[in-house]
C-alpha cells in the first residue's frame, strides 16, 4: 500500500518460494536475499523450517509476516512510489533491511527452536545465557546480579570465590583474598591484614609467632632456642605463671629436659623462684654484694631461701638443729611441694641426680647461663645446652652476709641429711661438673621447683 512502513515512495517486497524450498526476498522486483529452510541452515542446526505469508494491518498495509520454529520474528511491510529498499547479511545471524534511511534487523540465530538476539544473548547447548541484556559464554562467565565474573577466561561465583592473578580462592565456599587470609581445614587465618598458617603461626594482639615452624601463644609458651652439640635446637615450652602474690605476679619460663631416648623426661623452672616468704628472716634477694648485707636483685637472679623456708616449714619446725618430719607435706607421690607453686614441688636428692645424669656428665658446664654474670675462667665455657639457664646468685652465710655472687649457683632439695645439713646442687664458675652433697642449713639458696609427675 502506499506510504508503507518500510519508506515513503517505495516499492513493495515479497517472499516466494523457490525451487530448492526457501524463500526468496524480492524488493522492487529484485532479489535481495534467502532465507533458508532444512538441516543445519543458517536458521537453526536441525531447525524448523521458517515460513513467510502475506498479511495486512489494520490501516490495510500489507506485508510479509516472517515465522521461524512457530514464532513471528518480524513483519517486512511494502510501500510503493518510495526508494528502493536493501537487505544486507549481518554474518552474525542478522539480516540488515534498510529502506531510505530507516533500518530493520531481523534475527534469524536460533537456539533450540527459539529465535534469539544474538546481541543480548548467547547460545551454549541449547540454552540461552543473558545477563542483563548481555549475552555471556558459561564456559567462561559467571552472572551473579546482572555483572559478569571471570578469572583468566574460567568463570567463577563472587559469593564463593574470589580472583587473584588469575586463580581462584575458595574455602569451603568462603571467597578470600590470599594477600590477607589463609584458609586451612574450612576456616579462615587473618593476623592484622596478614594471612598466615596456623599450624606454623600463632597471632596475639596483630603480631605472629613462630618457633622453628611452630606456632605458640605468648601469653602462655615461648620459643626456646638452644645450641647443642653444634645443631640449633628449638622448641616450645611452658610459661609458668605464679599469682600467690597478687602484688607481685611471676611469670617463669620453664624447660622440658630429657635423657638420651626419651624414656625419662623432667619439666623444670628454667629461672630461680622469687617468691617471698618472710622476708628478711627466710628470704632475701639474690646475687647481694659479696661480705655484706646488702641484698642482689630479685628480678634477675631470684630469691635465696633458708632450707626451711624451701620445704615450706618455720626455722623451729625444720631450721638448723631441728629434726624435721615432713611426712606431712608430701603428696601421694611423696614429692614436698614447700615453697613452689601449686602443681610443682622441690626437687629431691635422686631427681637432682636425675637431671645431672641426664644432661650427660658435664652438667656445670651444661646447665650454666650463657651470661656475662658469671666469672669468667679460662678454659671453661658455659653453652646452657639445654635451657636450664642457672645464674651465679651466690648464697647468704650464716652470719646474714652474701657470699659467691657471680661464682656459684646452689640449689637447694627437698631430701634432708641431718638436724643440720640438707642435700644441695652447686655450680661453680671454674668446673664444667656439679656438686650433688650436703649443705648447711643455716645458709639461704636459690630454689628451683620440678612440674609434679
Amino acid at each position: 500500500g502506499k506510504d508503507g512502513l518500510n519508506g515513503d515512495n517505495g516499492t513493495s517486497c515479497t517472499a516466494t518460494v523457490n525451487q530448492d524450498g526457501n524463500f526468496d526476498l524480492v524488493c522492487g522486483g529484485q532479489k535481495v536475499g534467502t532465507i533458508t529452510n532444512g538441516k543445519d541452515g543458517r536458521n537453526g542446526n536441525d531447525g524448523t523450517s521458517c515460513t513467510a505469508k502475506s498479511v495486512k494491518n489494520a490501516a490495510g498495509l500489507e506485508g510479509v509476516e516472517v515465522t521461524c520454529g512457530g514464532a513471528v520474528v518480524d513483519t517486512i511491510w511494502n510501500g510503493n512510489d518510495g526508494v528502493g529498499c536493501s537487505v544486507k547479511d549481518g554474518g552474525d545471524g542478522s539480516v540488515t533491511l534498510t529502506c531510505g534511511e530507516g533500518k530493520t534487523t531481523l534475527y534469524k540465530a536460533m537456539c533450540g527452536a527459539t529465535a534469539y538476539d544474538p546481541t543480548k544473548a548467547f547460545c551454549s547447548e541449547g540454552e540461552l545465557y543473558s545477563c542483563d541484556d548481555k549475552p555471556y559464554d558459561p564456559a567462561k562467565s559467571f552472572c551473579s546480579e546482572g555483572e559478569l565474573y571471570s578469572c583468566d577466561d574460567k568463570p567463577y561465583d563472587p559469593a564463593k570465590s574470589f580472583c587473584s592473578e588469575g586463580e581462584l580462592y575458595s574455602c569451603d565456599d568462603k571467597p578470600y583474598d590470599p594477600a590477607k587470609s589463609f584458609c586451612s581445614e574450612g576456616e579462615l587465618f587473618s593476623c592484622n591484614g596478614k594471612p598466615y598458617d596456623p599450624l606454623k603461626s600463632f597471632c596475639s594482639e596483630g603480631e605472629l609467632f613462630s618457633c622453628d615452624d611452630k606456632p605458640y601463644d605468648p601469653k602462655k609458651q615461648y620459643c626456646l632456642e638452644v645450641t647443642r652439640d653444634g645443631s640449633d635446637i628449638y622448641s616450645v615450652e611452658e610459661l609458668l605463671t605464679d599469682a600467690r602474690d597478687e602484688q607481685n605476679i611471676q611469670v617463669y619460663k620453664t624447660v622440658k629436659i630429657c635423657n638420651d631416648d626419651e624414656t625419662s623426661c623432667q619439666t623444670w623452672m628454667a629461672e630461680n623462684l622469687n617468691y617471698s616468704v618472710n622476708p628478711g628472716e627466710q628470704s632475701w634477694c639474690g646475687g647481694g654484694e659479696k661480705k655484706t648485707t646488702n641484698e642482689g636483685d630479685c628480678a634477675v637472679y631470684g630469691r635465696l631461701y633458708t632450707w626451711a623456708a624451701a620445704v615450706g616449714k618455720s626455722e623451729d619446725e625444720c631450721g638448723y638443729g631441728h629434726e624435721c618430719d615432713l611426712s606431712d607435706a608430701k603428696n601421694e607421690k611423696g614429692e614436698v611441694r614447700g615453697v613452689c607453686p601449686e602443681g610443682w614441688h622441690l626437687p629431691s636428692y635422686d631427681e637432682w641426680d636425675a637431671l645431672i645424669t641426664a644432661v650427660g656428665g658435664k652438667a656445670g658446664q651444661k646447665l650454666k647461663a650463657e651470661s656475662d654474670l658469671w666469672n669468667y675462667h679460662e678454659g671453661i665455657s658455659n653453652d646452657d645446652s639445654y635451657g636450664f639457664s642457672a645464674l651465679p646468685a651466690g648464697a647468704r652465710d650464716y652470719n646474714g652476709d652474701f657470699v659467691s655472687a657471680g661464682d656459684f649457683a646452689i640449689f637447694w632439695s627437698a631430701s634432708g641429711d641431718s638436724s643440720d645439713y640438707a642435700y644441695r646442687v652447686l655450680l661453680y664458675y671454674y668446673g664444667e661438673s656439679a656438686d650433688l652433697s650436703y649443705g648447711n642449713k643455716n645458709f639461704s639458696f636459690s630454689v628451683r621447683c620440678l612440674q609434679n609427675n
